[in-house]
């Protein structure tokens, strides 16, 4: 730019100034640490040659006579000549005319004029209003020069310095500089100060910044002003810097007042005063500094007063690229709005100052086209826009000074995203390398990134680590956290948990509300060490109070959960209120999640569907699942099931493993949706890599069975099913049992199939049941043992499995572990066949079914001979043994939402964590294992005791089971008016097993207690939630009763839902 000209604007500005940061509208600005580089007060980095711009003093009073002055032009007065180049070129009386500027200053230097000498040769350099011609421009000063003009030797330097027309030298630079500033020229002192500065001679350098401040350079008051506040070269002297830059501010140079606000700023020494720099910035602002105009709008996040708002328009409407930009900022971010329509506003300000050629403007215009704001999207502009800044900041950057260094940063961040161009990692990191060198800390921090993860680099975790740790030491928080972290996980470099707590409790201190949440969740889960329950209750209740949402939602969790303080669902619920209130969708979603299952709060399911929606608004993937299984059962809202769709693929597109799974069985069955094998199986599958139990045992099933077009695969089979048996899915066990009788993916192996069917049928699998009846039947893997097979085979009649009362049909009438009763068998045969599993497909005449029926036909996908997995429990009857056992269902619910374990979620099924010997929970557990197995009278007196004080404390799944043992008389003496009042307590607790033999209890007692239209009802809540053996019932019966009773039925069951709340 030209020397004494005014604060330039639009495309030239762009070569120092700054854009506004990362993402739209607004990136944080941070200088933490000592300021980076004197640089930043340098002004320009490299040196660019100038013309004089001084009048002679003894031609100065001809300025006021125009019509001497050019009289005496012509007469070949060079002074006259000079001036009127001057006249002609600044355009304050007249317009500008640049031809006769260059016509007079031509005139002034043939007459060997100096000044004149030196001017048109920075005209024939730039190629301004004249054809560009260097060495015409070398020549010119060298002839400037040589006569001891020191503007002009200046030049001739700045040249050397460059490379530009003469070969590149410091040396001949910094002599060149040396003889200018000699002669008194401030711009060369300033010059060779920098220079010194480079090679490492401070004293010297501290030197020539004296005399230069001595003459009134405002620019070296502030650099030796800095120099004082930092003690590089000279004594540490805050006081002395902050006077010396007072003295260049009072003298007017509006940079002066910006390098207060970057003094104001520093914490090197103790607390920036961000008060006090918004002040200076205003100053500079109101003196038409624009890149204080950016940092203004930057420290208030857009909020600026109405005096600050004043000096930014004002800059703006002389043109300044970024104080458009900044008033664009203050629009988007909620403050200076003055009208409703104030995204289109602050798109036409983005857009002026990106016409202007201002890189950081540009690349907001794109991301206003991208989003939105202000205008339609259009996607192509957007990526024009994008590229154009691209191009802009390539430019810039490739140059020295204060805005090079962000131009290279927004650089590499636009390569690293492929914004506006192809992703280039590596050309990414080449520009973090140059910004970070030049003092960013932006940079610098993710060039750590970079050599910890390679991402464009080869890995150096050392090199990173070394990059984190100077950071750190400089009071960057964010890199604090990261190298706590670094250290506490120690993937890539050795762990040392002593300096991670240090770095981490340090990232705290910082204040900054996300981090303090940040280094709390981290000591809640102590996933490489042991969890700090106090340290994280102390930080997270720190960040709260701050008023972070984040933090109030983990303490809703920590009390809820009882971590490091007593398991309080109340208190739960109040921090879940709080986190909801302040727009925190996780909060939203556990307050909807306590008002649907009554933890901590009545259980209200209008609250919870209120809550479910708010936080489904904002995006929370677990809310989307939830809300789509009510919507699927339509209990709590009408059946909908394009709403339950639409619901599972967005929280399924947001990799919720529980909606992948449910949607993938969905579109695998045909519910609700078109069938569609493969989206099916590619659900599933990314649910199964996210380790969803149901998923992984769906995933075994299909490679196993060859569904869905895949080819059959029995070791993939093998892993789904051991690993969804790891998390508790019975059926697994019970796949893989048969995997080893038939010999698939493993040796055949009957012993080692019994051994996994018993496993199963401890936890009440009726398909183990059958199973352990038919080895014994074979004898494989056992000693055939008739009586066993038919205990076993008993066992799973009384839970109504078909193929089991098939078998014993025919055991029955063979005699086969029992003596031959044909009456028996009849009744079993009977009961196969209106199950759709008649015995002796080919010999039916055997059995005698007293007209009672016309037999359905048989389900040739379940014969009597196959013990694969597969089968799901049908109508299932009171039992002695384990009801609920471990079921796969096809819908699940989430849980309580924590952020830093997803996978943790509670869900609305049930469960237990606490194995303490007084939980309910486990005294029900201890009992159903001493009933699960032969046990002595003392054991059966215990297992008695522990089966009421588990009912009696409230356990549901106790007060079901005792409830089956009263209504049947087994164990104890039959008391059904005691068996209906546990049946009730456990259905209250929304049992879905209670719901389904509390509906068989009222039609297998006496012929007066039976209630048929009550056992609807039941039936139909314990459908609802999922039963299917209970779906199949419900068809049993609406063949029996007719259409009044069946609405009376469902009516009451709709009624009992409404005051007791959801299904599980």
């Amino acid at each position: 730019m030209l020397a004494g000209s005014s604060t330039p604007t639009g495309a030239a500005f762009e070569e120092r100034h700054s854009s506004l940061g990362t993402n739209l509208p607004l990136g944080d600005f941070s200088l933490q640490g000592p300021i980076a580089s004197p640089d930043l007060f340098l002004g320009e980095g490299f040196p660019e040659p100038h013309p004089t711009l001084r009048l002679p003093e003894t031609s100065q009073a001809r300025a006021d006579d125009l019509d001497q002055l050019i009289r005496a032009a012509e007469k070949g007065d060079h002074d006259a000549q000079y001036l009127l180049h001057l006249y002609y070129s600044d355009g304050t009386d007249e317009p500008t005319d640049v031809e006769k500027a260059i016509f007079w200053l031509e005139q002034a230097a043939r007459s060997g004029h100096l000044q004149s000498l030196n001017d048109l040769g920075v005209l024939y350099l730039h190629g301004e209003g004249i054809d560009q011609d260097t060495d015409r421009a070398i020549d010119l000063f060298r002839r400037a020069a040589n006569e001891g003009l020191p503007i002009a030797i200046y030049n001739l330097g700045a040249l050397y310095e460059t490379g530009t027309g003469l070969p590149q030298s410091n040396d001949l630079a910094t002599l060149q500089y040396r003889l200018a500033a000699d002669a008194g020229e401030h711009l060369a002192q300033l010059a060779l100060v920098r220079l010194l500065f480079a090679s490492g001679d401070y004293p010297e350098a501290i030197e020539w910044l004296g005399i230069a401040s001595d003459n009134g350079s405002p620019e070296a008051k502030v650099l030796l002003g800095y120099l004082y506040l930092t003690g590089q070269g000279t004594p540490q002297n805050p006081e002395r810097a902050t006077a010396l830059m007072l003295e260049a501010a009072e003298a007017g140079a509006p940079f002066a007042y910006f390098a207060l606000a970057l003094v104001s700023l520093d914490d090197s020494s103790g607390q920036p005063d961000v008060e006090q720099a918004l002040a200076w910035l205003t100053r500079a602002v109101e003196l038409d500094h624009e890149e204080a105009a950016w940092l203004l709008t930057s420290l208030t996040q857009g909020k600026l007063n109405s005096v600050q708002t004043a000096a930014v328009r004002q800059l703006a409407d002389k043109g300044s690229a970024l104080a458009q930009q900044s008033i664009a900022v203050a629009l988007l971010l909620g403050g200076d709005r003055r009208n409703e329509d104030y995204r289109t506003e602050a798109a036409a300000w983005i857009r002026r100052a990106a016409e202007q050629g201002l890189g950081s403007a540009q690349e907001m215009l794109g991301q206003v086209y991208e989003l939105g704001l202000g205008t339609e999207p259009d996607l192509v502009e957007a990526q024009t826009w994008y590229a154009r800044a691209i191009e802009s900041y390539r430019e810039q950057a490739a140059a020295p000074g204060f805005y090079a260094i962000h131009c290279s940063y927004r650089l590499a961040v636009m390569l690293r995203l492929g914004r506006g161009t192809e992703p280039d990692l590596e050309e990414s990191v080449y520009w973090l390398d140059r910004a970070a060198a030049a003092g960013s800390q932006e940079a610098q921090f993710d060039l750590a990134v970079a050599h910890l993860t390679g991402a464009g680099i080869a890995p150096d975790p050392d090199k990173s680590l070394q990059l984190f740790e100077a950071l750190a030491s400089n009071g960057l928080a964010t890199a604090q956290l990261r190298l706590g972290t670094i250290l506490m996980t120690g993937d890539t470099v050795p762990q040392d948990l002593q300096r991670s707590e240090y770095w981490l409790l340090r990232a705290a201190e910082s204040g900054d509300t996300h981090i303090v949440a940040a280094v709390a969740e981290i000591f809640q889960l102590g996933q490489w060490s042991t969890p700090d329950y106090p340290q994280a209750l102390r930080l997270y209740r720190q960040a709260a109070e701050q008023g972070s949402t984040m933090a109030m939602n983990s303490l809703g969790v920590m009390y809820k959960k009882g971590l490091g303080v007593e398991p309080d669902a109340e208190q739960a619920v109040s921090w879940y209120r709080k986190a909801a209130a302040g727009g925190d969708p996780l909060g939203m979603h556990n307050l909807g999640y306590a008002y649907h299952t009554g933890e901590g709060v009545p259980q209200n399911m209008v609250e919870a569907i209120n809550w479910y929606r708010r936080a489904v608004a904002l995006g929370n993937a677990n809310a989307e699942n939830n809300l789509a299984n009510i919507y699927y059962n339509g209990v709590h809202l009408p059946r909908d099931y394009a709403e339950a769709v639409r619901l599972f693929e967005n929280s399924a597109n947001k990799g919720h493993a529980g909606a992948q799974a449910t949607l993938g069985m969905m579109y695998r069955d045909g519910r609700g949706v078109e069938r569609n094998d493969a989206r099916a199986l590619d659900l599933i599958r990314k649910a199964a890599e996210q380790d969803e139990p149901r998923a992984l045992y769906e995933l075994g099933r299909i490679y196993w069975k060859g569904q869905l077009g895949q080819d059959r695969e029995f070791d993939k089979a093998l892993a789904c099913f051991r690993r969804a048996r790891q998390l508790g899915i019975v059926n697994a066990t019970v796949a893989l049992g048969a995997m080893h009788v038939a010999g698939e993916g493993v040796q055949q192996d009957y012993a080692e199939a019994m051994r996994l069917y018993l496993i199963a049928a401890e936890s009440g699998d009726v398909d183990a049941y059958y199973n352990i009846g038919q080895l014994y039947m074979a004898g494989q893997g056992v000693q055939q043992d008739y009586k066993q097979a038919l205990s076993w085979h008993l066992k799973a009649a009384r839970l109504d499995y078909p193929s089991s009362i098939r078998v014993l049909a025919e055991m029955y009438r063979l005699g086969l572990g029992v003596a031959p009763d044909h009456e028996t068998a009849n009744m079993f045969a009977y009961k196969a066949a209106k199950l759709g599993q008649p015995p002796n497909q080919y010999g039916l005449g055997v059995y005698d079914f007293n007209n009672a029926g016309e037999i359905p036909g048989a389900n040739h996908d379940r014969p009597a001979t196959t013990w694969q997995i597969g089968i799901q429990p049908l109508p299932a009857t009171l039992s002695d043994l384990d009801l609920d056992g471990l079921e796969v269902r096809n819908l699940s619910l989430d849980g309580t939402d924590e952020r830093a374990d997803p996978s943790s979620s509670d869900g609305l099924q049930e469960h237990r964590h606490d194995t303490s010997a007084a939980n309910p929970a486990r005294l029900c557990e201890r009992a159903r294992r001493l009933a699960n197995r032969h046990h002595s009278d003392a054991e059966d007196r215990l297992m008695w005791e522990l089966f009421h004080k588990a009912a009696d404390s409230g356990d549901r799944d106790c007060q079901m089971r005792l409830a089956v043992f009263y209504a049947t008389g087994d164990g104890v003496e039959q008391d059904r008016a005691r068996a209906r009042q546990l049946f009730l307590a456990a259905a209250e607790q929304m049992s879905s097993e209670a719901f389904h033999n509390f509906g068989y209890f009222h039609v297998s007692g006496p012929p007066y207690e039976r209630d048929y239209v009550a056992a609807y009802k039941w039936f139909w809540l314990a459908s609802n939630a999922g039963r299917r053996d209970s779906a199949l019932v419900l068809k049993k019966l609406e063949g029996m009763l007719g259409r009044q009773q069946i609405e009376q039925g469902e009516k009451e069951a709709r009624e009992w839902l409404k005051l007791h709340g959801s299904t599980p």
